[in-house]
């Protein structure tokens, strides 16, 4: 029994430190799918769930690296760049990335 408890008290304590890593990531996921689908994704940019999104995408290895080069590329546009992806396009990665 002494074992069983301290096998769930071990993987309590992993899974708490997922949430804990993965709320701001999906909180900023969120903020970025909306603000995009508003049309605000300039706004956005300027935001810190934008750098927050930034930092998760450079370092998670569960987004394909064509997915993450186009948010990044995105994701680092200022004001008079010439990249503009269409959103839809953007929105549907985001969603994709929150949805796994």
């Amino acid at each position: 029994m002494g074992e069983a408890t301290a096998l769930r008290e071990k993987e309590k304590a992993v899974y708490d430190k997922y949430m804990a890593e993965s709320s701001p990531n999906l909180a900023a996921l969120n903020k970025a799918i909306t603000a995009v689908e508003k049309g605000m994704s300039a706004g956005f940019l300027q935001t810190r769930s934008a750098s927050v999104l930034k930092a998760f995408l450079s370092s998670s290895k569960d987004v394909m690296d064509t997915d993450r080069q186009e948010l990044l590329a995105f994701l680092s546009a200022k004001e008079g760049d010439e990249y503009a992806p269409q959103s839809g396009e953007i929105t549907g990665l985001l969603k994709t990335i929150k949805d796994e």
